[in-house]
């Protein structure tokens, strides 16, 4: 017989003896109260759960509720007016009379003599270039008509002696005038290194710097009126055909932000790009 040295409430002395004799092996009453905690904590867990799942539900709701909201539309009442067929281009706008003013020669920059926004007048110097190389010809061909001329007159006098021959006297005389006409054109070659307005007006803009090397093409001043002013746009070949004269049109500028200015085709070039 096995000592007893517990007896349970309900006097169940066989289960004591049990766990005594295989105390690996839990009771039932152990068993039991194992379970009980278990299924507590378990039915925790889904209380929990469940709490969860409405707070869960409700953004979910909402965002369906929202998509399934018709969009919100802008009602205006609908009116009729004219229907307008525009052709676009772009373009630069510049004065109506302008000149483009550059060198006849080329050669170096010395002297800059108008500035931008200045009104000049028809010949006034503009700009001078480096004519050193120009002057030392003009005196060489200066030289050279003083002398043709000095010995034109010697032959003459010499012809009136009748020491010299007619026919040298005449030769020198043209010679003379030939070398005579050499120094004027070097005069005039000289003067090409002045730059001058071409007609009165406004300097528009001046694209020249002391120090530079300047050539025919280039262009040094812009002279003009600074008003009335034209607007010269490249239309597509597309849309050509339904420009004519006369037709009304209106300018956007950045100057001049949300404002469409009024105008009219004057003229169409006849040739294109």
């Amino acid at each position: 017989a096995l000592p007893l040295s517990y007896v349970g409430a309900d006097g169940d002395i066989a289960a004591s003896a049990r766990a005594r004799k295989h105390p690996e092996r839990p009771c039932p009453a152990a068993r039991e109260a194992r379970a009980g905690v278990v299924r507590a904590r378990g039915g925790a867990m889904r209380l929990s759960r469940l709490l969860w799942l409405p707070l869960l539900l409700i953004p979910l709701g909402g965002v369906l509720a929202w998509r399934a909201m018709p969009p919100a539309v802008a009602i205006a009442q609908a009116t009729t007016g004219p229907a307008v067929e525009a052709i676009y281009a772009t373009g630069s706008v510049e004065p109506v009379h302008m000149a483009r003013v550059g060198p006849a020669v080329r050669a170096r920059l010395v002297a800059v003599l108008a500035e931008e926004g200045q009104r000049v007048t028809q010949g006034q110097p503009l700009a001078r270039l480096d004519d050193r190389e120009a002057r030392a010809r003009l005196e060489e061909a200066e030289a050279r008509a003083g002398f043709a001329e000095e010995e034109a007159a010697r032959l003459r006098t010499l012809v009136a002696r009748d020491i010299a021959a007619r026919a040298t006297a005449d030769r020198a005389e043209s010679e003379a005038r030939a070398a005579r006409a050499a120094a004027v054109a070097a005069a005039r070659r000289l003067d090409d290194y002045v730059v001058r307005a071409p007609a009165d007006g406004v300097v528009l803009r001046r694209d020249a710097e002391v120090g530079e090397i300047v050539d025919v093409p280039n262009t040094l001043f812009w002279i003009g009126e600074p008003r009335p002013l034209r607007a010269t746009v490249e239309v597509d070949e597309e849309d050509i055909a339904r420009v004519q004269p006369g037709q009304r049109a209106l300018l956007r500028a950045d100057a001049f932000a949300g404002r469409a200015l009024p105008a009219e085709v004057s003229h169409i070039t006849p040739r294109g790009d």
